[in-house]
């Protein structure tokens, strides 16, 4: 058997493959047939409704390629025609119901369209596990078992048992954390949250929009590398940071902090071009090359504007950061935050500011005691008075937030400040900690005592952030490049006098928001509907 196996620690119960033909063989799909299946697969992804016909007479003639039947489903379900999707979805799963992908698929038609998750376990079995459903098998496919995982986060999420739905997501992740599963399965458990406000008993602070500004005046830089930056993504290339790193500092940092104040001036200019252009990295990665230039230099006369960035809306972090924010904003705040922890405690107290924003400071926060051993006392007290000023606050203050303090409890545990437990049972007997994000008070006491050692985070060079990145987006199969549906011309280029030739911008198909209406018309929003079709 010439079979490759993946080595995860998914179970020890089966082995898992990513062999090709081992995937057309749970699929039903021949020789024939996979040129056919590959060449369908993208007006299927489309929702392109002149592929049903053609399906119908493939299904016919290859009766036993169960792909076709999921296809046929899901284009109808991409069209709106959820009702056919659904009894595509059940007659599939009736005829051949050790066809994992249908159960999967009818699993998720029951969270998703008919409000009926309960009967999920009458579809997996109430153990919900893949060995006990599947006995006679000892192999399972890559995308079965990350498209099973995938269900069940969204299943635990929708009967709100968190607990339970964090540890599928955290497996899933430890396994396929580039996958398109991971992503949507994800989205919909922070998405749970958000349909649960009026349920549970979690505080969030009121974050003011940040200003949709109609100015759109371009800063004018003392060097001119820096217009460069708004036009290259995370490819951009070494010789031009090098560069850019060598100018005078005084003035460099002058110009990088018109950058940071940029995007904020100009943040309704660049929303209106991303709302009407599509998301494009080139366009709107200039704030991440600051930033990180900022932290490479260690520029402390920048940290007030830093901090400024860090007080706007999730959407203007969400759109210009990206996974920056909880990723290696921690760092760039160790790099130019002043020794004087005093600031870093004010921001954190600081009302109607975004959590995770606060949370990159907090981070910062414990890293800092764990790489200065000599400094752990003193930013524990800095804990301990950041706990005393929320145990102390009221709701009216704007600046309780649970899940920030569930983040702060973590971080107590990762410096393994037990002197802090009076602090944490206190704001555990106030009700204001988050229990899913760092469990209940017990669970928060025994981790003390089971301890095993900080978790350090390396530092790592701009360059090193950059490579991070480009590696995320080539595990995501570069989904930029399969959506150009225009390009400057290649003429079309303006290198400023400096010999570097600035990437052609992308222009891509704009994918509705999570909150946006579903463009299917179904009436739901994006994030309830299609975003989520198996």
């Amino acid at each position: 058997n010439n079979m490759n196996y993946i080595a995860t620690t998914v179970s020890s119960d089966f082995n898992i493959t990513d062999d090709v033909e081992f995937y057309h063989k749970l699929h039903g799909v021949s020789s024939e047939l996979v040129p056919i299946v590959d060449s369908l697969n993208t007006q299927v992804m489309n929702g392109d409704s002149s592929v049903i016909l053609r399906l119908n007479k493939l299904i016919k003639k290859h009766p036993d390629a169960l792909i076709l039947r999921t296809f046929l489903s899901l284009v109808y379900f991409q069209i709106g025609e959820f009702d056919e999707s659904y009894e595509l979805d059940t007659q599939l799963f009736n005829e051949h119901p050790e066809y994992l992908f249908g159960r999967t698929n009818l699993a998720v038609q029951y969270i998703l369209m008919r409000d009926e998750a309960e009967k999920v376990p009458e579809i997996f079995g109430e153990d919900l596990d893949l060995k006990i459903l599947y006995p006679e098998r000892d192999v399972f496919h890559v995308s079965e078992v990350s498209s099973f995982y995938k269900l069940l986060v969204m299943y635990y999420s929708n009967i709100m048992d968190m607990t339970m739905a964090k540890n599928k997501l955290q497996i899933l992740k430890d396994f396929e954390p580039f996958s398109e599963d991971y992503s949507l399965a994800e989205e919909f458990f922070f998405m749970s949250f958000d349909s649960s406000d009026d349920d549970d008993d979690d505080i969030y602070v009121e974050v003011p929009e940040t200003e949709i500004t109609k100015f759109d005046t371009p800063p004018v830089f003392i060097h001119e590398q820096i217009n460069l930056l708004y036009k290259n993504d995370f490819s951009i290339d070494t010789d031009l940071v090098n560069e850019i790193l060598a100018l005078p500092r005084e003035s460099l940092i002058e110009d990088l902090n018109k950058v940071l104040e940029d995007s904020i001036k100009r943040y309704g200019y660049f929303l209106t071009e991303a709302d009407e252009h599509g998301y494009d990295q080139k366009y709107l990665s200039f704030l991440t090359h600051a930033l990180l230039l900022l932290s490479e230099l260690r520029a402390k006369e920048s940290f007030e504007f830093i901090l400024n960035v860090l007080r706007q809306d999730g959407d203007y972090l969400a759109m210009f950061l990206g996974d920056l924010l909880t990723e290696d904003m921690w760092q760039i705040i160790y790099n130019t935050a002043p020794d004087d922890c005093s600031i870093c405690n004010k921001f954190i107290c600081e009302p109607g500011v975004y959590s995770f924003s606060k949370l990159a400071v907090s981070e910062m926060l414990v890293q800092k005691a764990i790489h200065n051993t000599n400094k752990r006392t003193e930013i524990i007290d800095c804990f301990r008075d950041i706990l005393n000023f929320f145990i102390n606050s009221d709701i009216e203050d704007n600046v309780i937030d649970s899940g920030l303090l569930g983040g702060l409890v973590g971080g107590v545990l990762d410096l393994n400040a037990d002197e802090l437990i009076p602090e944490i049972e206190a704001l555990y007997r106030r009700g204001v900690v988050d229990v899913y994000v760092c469990g209940e008070l017990e669970e928060v006491i025994g981790l003390f005592d089971e301890f095993d050692g900080y978790e350090e985070r390396s530092f790592e060079s701009i360059f090193d952030v950059y490579n991070a990145f480009l590696k995320v987006n080539e595990e995501n199969d570069m989904y930029l490049d399969e959506n150009i549906i225009d390009e400057y011309d290649e003429d079309d280029t303006d290198n400023h006098g400096y010999g570097y030739e600035p990437q052609l911008p992308i222009i891509v198909e704009k994918t509705p928001g999570r909150n946006e209406p579903c463009p299917c018309g179904s009436g739901k929003k994006y994030k309830k509907c299609c975003m989520n079709k198996a």
